[in-house]
């Protein structure tokens, strides 16, 4: 028997900042704190940037959805907000793909209190975190001085929900949902959000969260496969699959093989002795 994944185009740059002229302790950023997803530069390198918790990815081209140019971690060590509500960060980054792996540096980042602007200037390379490195101030006469901008159209909530729904939460996925983001989107194969979701995130709160915000419980991509088969097939945590049932997705539907989802399971390890598996048995009757 074989169990897997489903395998999801996941980009991001993420850049948890925080910044301070005056030296401080370490800030201590939350679990999910990141600088507002996605910023789009189209005049300088990379053009496309998607911020997470911890972490970024950067694009060569804006409707990139691979990390084309690098990737890597970043920790907020400091974290202000100023009289004008500009809020700043100072960051310590590390590349770990791309032409600079391996690189360390440190980053002012400003970001616009209306959080649609972000400028930064970065001292690289450094070898270790050190609080005297940082700039002054975001200055454009440094030759490492950037401006970007929020990249907040279809293409990008399209983009961002689904990295979100790879391996986030249910709150990572309702804050794209909150920004616009159409649920009801297919793409490759003729997949939803939901079936993408279903075979490849662990969280059952993510599938609600979807179902919420009006995803098709029943629909089928291309290949006839549903977020069931999906769910089924491909995701270790059979709670999915029974949060999908107690939904009323439809167990007799078959995909284009002539499947159906209680047929997915048979190649799933981990839905053996389950009630998921107890609940698809009834259903498929």
């Amino acid at each position: 028997m074989r169990t897997g994944k489903v395998l999801l185009i996941s980009v991001g740059l993420a850049l948890l900042v925080s910044a301070v002229v005056v030296t401080q302790d370490k800030y201590i950023a939350k679990p999910d704190e990141a600088i507002y997803g996605t910023w789009t530069n189209k005049d300088m390198h990379p053009p496309k940037t998607v911020d997470y918790a911890g972490g970024w990815r950067d694009c060569l081209a804006i409707a990139d959805s691979t990390p084309t140019a690098g990737e890597g971690t970043e920790q907020i060590m400091s974290k202000r907000t100023d009289a004008d509500g500009t809020i700043w960060y100072e960051t310590f980054c590390t590349a770990t793909a791309g032409q600079f792996k391996g690189y360390k540096w440190q980053r002012l980042n400003k970001v616009s209190k209306s959080g649609t602007v972000r400028e930064f200037v970065t001292v690289a390379p450094v070898s270790d975190f050190d609080p005297k490195n940082f700039p002054a101030s975001v200055d454009p006469s440094n030759t490492s001085y950037r401006i970007y901008y929020r990249l907040e159209d279809a293409a990008a909530l399209r983009h961002d929900l689904l990295v979100a729904i790879e391996d986030g939460t249910a709150k990572d996925v309702q804050a794209v949902i909150d920004k616009g983001a159409d649920v009801q989107v297919r793409g490759e194969n003729g997949w939803t959000f939901l079936i993408l979701a279903a075979g490849a995130n662990k969280y059952p709160d993510v599938i609600t969260a979807l179902l919420g915000a009006g995803s098709d419980i029943n629909a089928q991509g291309d290949d006839g496969e549903t977020a069931l088969m999906h769910a089924a097939r491909y995701n270790d945590n059979p709670e999915i699959a029974k949060v999908l049932l107690m939904n009323g997705a439809n167990a007799k539907l078959k995909n284009n093989n002539g499947e159906t989802a209680l047929d997915c399971a048979q190649d799933n390890d981990n839905f053996e002795g389950t009630d998921a598996l107890r609940l698809l048995k009834e259903a498929s009757k």
